[in-house]
């Protein structure tokens, strides 16, 4: 997650915590229908106090949280504080773009070196890649464009207050 998101989540970190009502009544303001508490919290600020504890095995049945709903709730948080996975297809875009250009390179040199090239098999492949990158890049920086919009509508805060002198 920490890798992925501009915030920084504690390892092991749970879902389970005391609040203080000034904290709750800046989450309501938020109005995010996806609200991942788990690093909504730290984002917001506030000061922390960790408790560490060792969890007990679970002694009858079994969880029902699956890893379907455990891979749709890391994506959720994921795509609630950051947009690193649209640049994600730039690069990889710049990437495949660059490999098939150096294809293409070595495809000539094979063919001026040695005249075992089959006909045609070159430049087609090539020319498929690199516009399969370029179409990557261009959805990555559509998706870049996208993902400010959504951050925008989120309207959370630039800053919270967290107390006031009146």
């Amino acid at each position: 997650m920490n890798a992925f998101t501009d915030i920084e989540l504690k390892q092991g970190a749970a879902d389970f915590r005391l609040i203080d009502r000034k904290l709750v009544e800046e989450i309501k303001k938020l109005n995010d229908p996806f609200l991942f508490i788990r690093g909504l919290i730290p984002w917001m600020g506030f000061r922390q106090f960790e408790l560490t504890y060792t969890p007990g095995k679970r002694m009858h049945g079994v969880t029902k949280y699956t890893f379907r709903k455990m891979f749709r709730f890391a994506i959720n948080g994921i795509t609630s504080f950051s947009i690193k996975p649209l640049r994600f297809a730039i690069v990889m875009g710049f990437f495949i773009s660059l490999l098939s250009f150096l294809y293409g390179i070595y495809a000539i040199a094979i063919y001026l070196v040695d005249d075992k090239a089959i006909s045609g098999w070159a430049s087609m492949i090539t020319s498929v890649v690199f516009l399969g990158g370029l179409q990557l890049i261009i959805l990555g920086i559509i998706g870049e464009y996208i993902g400010k919009i959504y951050v925008q509508l989120k309207n959370r805060p630039t800053y919270i207050v967290k107390e006031k002198n009146e």
